[in-house]
C-alpha cells in the first residue's frame, strides 16, 4: 500500500517523489502521515515552536507584567519547554507505535496538509542529532521495540539544509505495540485507523496478543517449509552444502510468473550479490510453483554446486556447496572417526554465511515485504560416496570442524581439526528473528553472520579459536587466509576491517 501511494520503493524515494505527492494532493491515510514541523523533542527546537506560537506568546505576555516580565520568563520557558519536550516525545512514540500497530507507514516532516490532502511543502532543517534523537525516542518510549525503523533526510535541490525527513515504519507482527514513559508503569496502544491515530480497546488489545502469538507459530512453520523445500533439492553425495530461508513478518503482493519477472529477478538477484563477498551465483533461470529458481545447471540436471528459491511473495531460499577439509590432517589422533571423515572449514562457512543471508535479506526488500526477517540457516551434512547404509543408500559420514592458525600464532596454517571439538552426523538448523536492515546494512549483515557461524560451531562442542567476525559486526582480518580474498576486500570497502 505505501509503495502504490509513493509510486516508488522506499528506497528510491526523492525529493521530486515528495513533491509529486503534493502535486496530487495525496490523501493521509492508513500508511502514510504529513507533518508541518519536526518533533520537538529536543529543547531548541520546543523552545522555537512556542516563541512562534501567537496563543502562547500572549498567554505569557498577560500573565506578567512591568519588569518581572523579563525576570520570570526564562523560569515560565523552562517550564514549558520541559512540558513540550515531554508531549512531544510521547507524540512520536504515539504516531509510530499506531503505524506498527497497523500495516507500517512513513511519516512526512515538512509537509502542510489541508482537510487530509498534501497542500505545500516548506521542509524543515536537516540535522544529523535531530535524526539520532527521532530513533532514540522511539527506543525508549516504545514497547515492545521495533525493529527495522528508519530515518531518512531527503535534502532540497534549490535550499542548503532543508528538505524532508522520512519516517518509515515497517510492518510488525511482535505487536500490540504501546508508547511509554520511562519508569512509568503506563502504556497507551494506538492504532492507525485512516487518516487518524485512535486508542486500542481492551477487546483489541487482547486480540491482538493473540493474533502475535498464533503469527508466531505460522512464520515458524512458513520458513521450515522453505527450508525443508529446497534442502530436499539438494544432492548430498560427497557434498555438504550451507542452506538459508528466509520469510518476511509482512509478505509481499505475489505477482504473476512471465518472463518480465524472471528477468527481474536474475537483474536484481545479480545486482545484490556485486555487493557481497561471494560470486554470482544463479547462472541458470527457471520457474518454480510461485517462485523463481536460480541454480547452477539447467532444470533437467540434478543441483551440483548452488540453488536459490525466489518466491513471489518474498520468500526465500538460498543454498551453496561448502568448501570441505577432504584429508584431515593427523587423522591417526582421532581414532573415534572413520577414515572418510571431513573437515568444515569456518572460513568457508563464514563467507557463505554472509552471502547467502544477504542474498535472500535483498530478495525481500526487492519484493517490498515489510517487518522482521525470520531465518533459518542450517550445515546440510555430505553423505559417503565409499560406504552403504543397511539398504543400499549412502552412509552418513563424521564431520569435523577446522581452524586455521593466522599468521604469527603458535602452529602451521594448515587446516586444524578444532581442539576438544566432536564430530557430528547431522546438524540442527538455527532459527532467528532478524531486523530487515540486514538488506542494507553491511554491519548489521556482518554481525548476524557472526551469530550463525558461533551456533553452527557450537554444536561441535566449542567455539571459534580465531573467529572471522566479531559479534558488532567487524572482521578480523588478521584472522582470515588467502581464499578469503573477497571477504576482506568486501570488509575494508564498507570499514569493517
Amino acid at each position: 500500500m505505501l509503495e502504490s501511494t509513493l509510486g516508488v520503493r522506499l528506497s528510491d524515494v526523492t525529493f521530486d517523489v515528495i513533491s509529486d505527492l503534493i502535486t496530487r494532493r495525496v490523501v493521509e491515510d492508513v500508511a502514510i502521515d504529513f507533518k508541518r514541523t519536526r518533533y520537538g523533542i529536543e529543547r531548541h527546537i520546543a523552545r522555537e515552536q512556542i516563541n512562534s506560537s501567537p496563543k502562547a506568546k500572549s498567554n505569557r505576555e498577560a500573565s506578567l507584567g512591568g519588569s518581572a516580565k523579563e525576570d520570570a520568563r526564562s523560569e515560565i520557558d523552562s517550564d514549558e519547554v520541559n512540558a513540550r519536550v515531554e508531549n512531544q516525545r510521547a507524540e512520536l512514540a504515539k504516531d509510530v507505535i499506531a503505524f506498527a500497530n497497523a500495516g507500517g507507514g512513513l511519516i512526512v516532516l515538512g509537509v502542510v496538509d489541508s482537510n487530509g490532502r498534501a497542500h505545500h511543502g516548506p521542509g524543515v532543517p536537516l540535522n544529523d542529532t535531530h535524526k539520532s534523537r527521532i530513533l532514540d525516542t522511539i527506543r525508549e518510549r516504545t514497547t515492545p521495540y521495533i525493529s527495522g525503523i528508519e530515518v531518512g533526510h531527503v535534502p532540497s535541490p534549490t535550499e542548503a539544509g532543508q528538505g524532508f525527513v522520512l519516517i518509515y515504519v515497517p510492518a510488525s507482527v511482535d505487536g500490540p505495540h504501546a508508547e511509554s514513559a520511562p519508569n512509568q508503569h503506563r502504556y497507551r496502544f494506538a492504532v492507525r485507523d485512516g487518516s487518524h491515530t485512535r486508542s486500542l480497546t481492551q477487546p483489541q488489545i487482547a486480540i491482538a496478543y493473540r493474533d502475535r502469538f498464533s503469527g508466531r507459530t505460522d512464520i515458524n512453520k512458513a520458513v521450515a517449509d522453505v527450508f525443508d523445500t529446497g534442502v530436499g533439492e539438494l544432492d548430498t553425495l560427497g557434498r555438504a552444502w550451507l542452506a538459508v530461508a528466509a520469510v518476511p513478518a509482512r509478505s509481499a503482493i505475489p505477482r504473476m510468473l512471465d518472463s518480465n519477472l524472471l528477468d527481474e529477478v536474475v537483474q536484481c538477484t545479480r545486482a545484490r550479490q556485486d555487493g557481497l563477498p561471494g560470486p554470482h551465483l544463479g547462472h541458470h533461470a527457471s520457474y518454480g510453483r510461485g517462485r523463481v529458481v536460480l541454480r547452477d545447471s539447467p532444470p533437467d540436471r540434478s543441483v551440483s554446486d548452488h540453488l536459490l528459491h525466489c518466491y513471489t511473495n518474498g520468500r526465500a531460499f538460498a543454498a551453496v556447496t561448502l568448501d570441505l577439509v577432504e584429508s584431515l590432517p593427523h587423522l591417526s589422533r582421532h581414532p573415534e572417526l572413520e577414515d572418510d571423515a571431513v573437515g568444515l572449514r569456518i572460513g568457508s562457512l563464514t563467507h557463505w554465511a554472509l552471502t547467502l543471508i544477504g542474498t535472500v535479506a535483498g530478495h525481500l526488500a526487492d519484493t517490498g515485504a515489510a517487518g522482521n526477517v525470520e531465518l533459518q540457516c542450517g550445515v546440510i551434512t555430505s553423505t559417503s560416496p565409499k560406504y552403504f547404509s543397511q539398504d543400499g543408500s549412502p552412509a552418513d559420514r563424521d564431520h569435523v570442524i577446522c581452524d586455521q592458525t593466522p599468521q604469527g600464532a603458535p602452529g602451521s596454517r594448515n587446516d586444524q581439526v578444532v581442539a576438544g571439538s566432536v564430530s557430528r552426523k547431522h546438524l540442527t538448523p538455527v532459527t532467528m528473528s532478524v531486523s530487515p536492515l540486514i538488506a542494507s546494512d553491511a554491519q548489521e549483515l556482518a554481525s548476524v553472520a557472526a551469530q550463525v557461524i558461533t551456533e553452527v560451531v557450537v554444536e561441535f562442542g566449542r567455539v571459534p579459536t580465531y573467529p572471522i567476525i566479531t559479534g558488532d559486526g567487524f572482521v578480523r582480518v588478521e584472522h582470515c587466509d588467502p581464499r578469503l580474498e573477497r571477504l576482506v576486500e568486501w570488509a575494508r570497502r564498507h570499514e569493517l576491517a
